[in-house]
């Protein structure tokens, strides 16, 4: 079988797509490396930011969607939120700096799972192919298609279809299989690791806090409000920088932070409920990520992250490429252009 399309990753961008595609009458193919796609299993902020203009977009949250105006499409969201009015600026002796809006969020924190969750679903109900446990490790653009290399279980094999959108992540196996990483930069390549409390009393409840300074027993760092979840109220998530070229391991950073008075008084009373971490990349971007029969989505190609909603958006925009270049038009050259105008370079 030949499918109209092959997405490589099941995150929101890989998804959207496949969301997208399957509304456009394609046959889709979604492969994603874990079980549980739905499952977090890396740190993420989850943030929603609300800039005017961010990504060249404006969003609305009703009804248990999420509308994407200049883009001019929806999806389904039913999780929790969690309102930022300020962002905060915290030094080691309690100074703090609060930048914000009174009237109108500047951001929102979104349950990352639920999002998944409803992505999902809408690609289910659509007959979409999903293949669990299932990794892209190659791939041969031919002149009308494409021929994707895949691993199930120790077993591989090739899978044919007319295009290929690679959404597997910042360290993207197909990107590296199609030798664009040779002339890439990797700027910055670290460890991180995060923390998640609950029954956290927390003074910011609707802020983004940093600890700013080396004051905090030498290190730099993160606090969170996040949507309760999983039977979990009040939940933060903290994070740790180590200082550059220190050598510190993000361990001992975390171990640092939250034992700094000012920290520790945040978190009394609360309850540790998860680690996660993750290496964390900063790549060269890919200024022309569609080429060819594919087209390199979100996070695979850019600068560092480009955050759940340019994610979504990527999906979007890379499936109705797809459906465009199938009419002959120049898909492609519009997601290329979409691409380089809604982020950075």
């Amino acid at each position: 079988m030949t499918y109209d399309v092959i997405i490589a990753g099941a995150g929101p961008a890989g998804l959207t797509a496949a969301m997208t595609a399957t509304r456009e009458g394609l046959s889709v193919l979604l492969v994603e490396t874990k079980e549980n796609i739905t499952r977090k299993t890396r740190p993420c902020c989850s943030m929603w930011l609300l800039e005017p203009g961010f990504h060249d977009e404006g969003w609305t949250f009703k009804d248990n969607t999420i509308y994407f105006h200049r883009n001019d499409f929806s999806i389904p969201y039913s999780g929790g939120i969690v309102d930022l009015y300020r962002s905060v600026r915290m030094s080691a002796q309690g100074n703090t700096m609060l930048m914000g809006k009174k009237l109108t969020p500047i951001g929102k924190v979104l349950d990352k799972e639920a999002l998944l969750e409803g992505l999902l679903g809408s690609v289910e109900s659509r007959k979409a192919e999903i293949r669990h446990r299932t990794t892209c490790f190659g791939v041969e653009e031919q002149k009308n298609g494409v021929k994707v290399l895949l691993r199930h279980d120790g077993k591989q094999e090739w899978v044919n279809g007319k295009y290929l959108l690679a959404a597997d992540g910042v360290d993207s196996k197909i990107v590296q299989s199609m030798g664009l990483n040779a002339k890439r930069k990797i700027i910055i390549r670290t460890p991180i690791l995060h923390y998640y409390y609950a029954d956290v009393r927390g003074p910011y409840e609707d802020a983004w806090v940093q600890f700013i300074g080396d004051g905090f027993n030498g290190v730099s760092g993160t606090f969170l409000h996040k949507p309760d979840t999983q039977g979990y109220s009040n939940v933060y998530e903290i994070g740790a920088v180590p200082p550059p070229k220190s050598g510190m391991g993000v361990k001992e950073a975390i171990t640092r932070l939250i034992s700094h008075p000012i920290v520790k008084e945040m978190l009394s009373g609360s309850r540790l409920i998860k680690r996660m971490g993750c290496r964390w990349t900063l790549w060269d971007p890919i200024p022309e990520p569609a080429r060819g029969r594919a087209i390199i989505l979100g996070d695979a190609a850019s600068f560092q992250e480009v955050e759940n909603q340019g994610a979504i958006m990527c999906g979007f925009q890379a499936a109705k490429a797809v459906v465009e270049a199938e009419k002959g038009g120049d898909g492609f050259g519009r997601y290329n252009s979409f691409w380089q105008k809604s982020f950075e370079f």
